[in-house]
């Protein structure tokens, strides 16, 4: 097999893997997420395990030289802007100070943190909504913020009985996360995730628990 039909080999295995998030959409000018997918893969990844359109730009995460990697592309070009190690750097500000930093400016508590493609990103309440934000590796100064809110979104109980109804004997876990629904349960004895659509509850993707 040549070089070329094994990088296309390895792309399209790497795509029907992945975790494609639904975050920002994609401008209309962009690569295909597929395109982006193969010209990471030429950049000595050997998997793409997550990518997604965020603040104007591609990120996402896969695997080069055996260690897990977070990664920005060029939206247009698919060419690989910056990475980095898939968690905190030696000279980022912990967790427990990032933290301590974000109720600084406004929230009253923070529910989620993480390392997330060379910053933090997190979530939280602020003024008594439910709040995402990235935050500064360095400083754990906030570098952007929106709400999360459910608006129209179908309620959780509703969003269960739908993913009951298709298979699965049970949910274990079910949370609004960016603008779809992300849970766990069981589906014919085994442990799953997947993401819901926010209002109709139809199960659009979903993957084994490794």
């Amino acid at each position: 097999m040549n070089k070329l039909a094994t990088i296309a080999l390895a792309a399209a295995l790497s795509f029907s893997a992945l975790h494609l998030a639904r975050a920002d959409k994609p401008g209309p000018d962009w690569m295909p997420v597929q395109h982006v997918v193969e010209q990471v893969l030429k950049s000595g990844y050997t998997q793409v395990t997550k990518i997604e359109a965020e603040d104007g730009r591609w990120e996402g995460e896969g695997i080069k030289n055996g260690q897990k990697m977070a990664f920005q592309t060029d939206p247009k070009t698919g060419v690989i802007t910056s990475e980095n190690l898939d968690q905190p750097g030696p000279d980022w500000m912990t967790a427990q100070q990032v933290i301590e930093q974000v109720l600084k400016s406004g929230y009253t508590q923070v529910t989620k943190i993480e390392a997330d493609s060379a910053r933090w990103k997190g979530e939280g309440f602020k003024n008594g909504q439910r709040t995402e934000f990235h935050a500064d590796p360095k400083t754990g100064v906030i570098t952007s913020e929106k709400l999360n809110q459910l608006g129209d979104w179908m309620p959780a109980q509703q969003v269960i009985e739908q993913v009951l109804k298709l298979g699965y004997t049970q949910v274990t876990k079910l949370e609004a996360d960016g603008d779809q629904w992300e849970g766990e349960g069981i589906k014919n004895g085994q442990k799953m995730e997947f993401h819901a659509d926010p209002k109709t509850g139809v199960i659009t993707t979903e993957k084994l628990d490794d």
